[in-house]
């Protein structure tokens, strides 16, 4: 069900939201030793996934190449980058966690900011958008590659029953068709070369 190209990807898919959570939350525990105010946050954190966005194109692109490479084919990153809607996007996930930390519900008792929550959404965030942004990013440099026919599900090693339906015994989807994700999925998108089978 798994390729050693798609447990290779699914690997650094993995590693990679994890470096993004764990910066997270590294960015909320050095502004909370600042006193910065939490706009100043809501700037580092828009910062982060800025990065994690530019991050995931070029890792999503190179990630297809080594796929690629290991099925037989030669390929070469393309180069791409995020949309400015993308870069925006970004920004706005970042205000809305330093929003949370505005709100009088998610205050402590003396009045200050719930850190520990904040530190929760920025991580979520952050981990979310790396694996989204990642699987899209793959999705895209998939698409283009005229030498691709389509792709099968590279399922985890503990696929859903939603998971395990979409790979239809390994059905091959035509390029261009984006990989349905649901949230916490971490199958990949295994590409068939034109003339091979699955």
């Amino acid at each position: 069900m798994t390729t050693p190209a798609g447990t290779t990807v699914q690997a650094e898919v993995q590693t990679f939201a994890a470096h993004a959570a764990t910066t997270a939350a590294l960015t909320v525990a050095a502004w909370e030793t600042t006193g910065l105010p939490l706009s100043m946050l809501a700037e580092l954190l828009g910062d982060l996934l800025e990065a994690v966005e530019h991050t995931a194109a070029a890792l999503g692109d190179t990630l297809l190449v080594a796929a690629l490479n290991l099925s037989g084919a030669a390929a070469a990153p393309l180069g791409i980058t995020p949309r400015t809607s993308d870069l925006n996007a970004a920004r706005q996930a970042a205000t809305t966690v330093a929003r949370y930390g505005r709100s009088a519900a998610n205050r402590t008792e003396s009045g200050t900011e719930d850190v520990t929550g904040i530190t929760d959404r920025a991580s979520r965030a952050a981990k979310g958008r790396a694996t989204q942004r990642l699987g899209t990013y793959y999705d895209l440099s998939l698409s283009v590659r005229p030498t691709v026919a389509g792709y099968t599900r590279g399922l985890d090693t503990d696929p859903c029953e939603l998971c395990v339906w979409l790979w239809r015994d390994g059905f091959v989807y035509p390029r261009g068709q984006a990989m349905y994700r649901h949230p916490g999925c971490s199958c990949v998108p295994i590409p068939v070369l034109k003339g091979a089978s699955p």
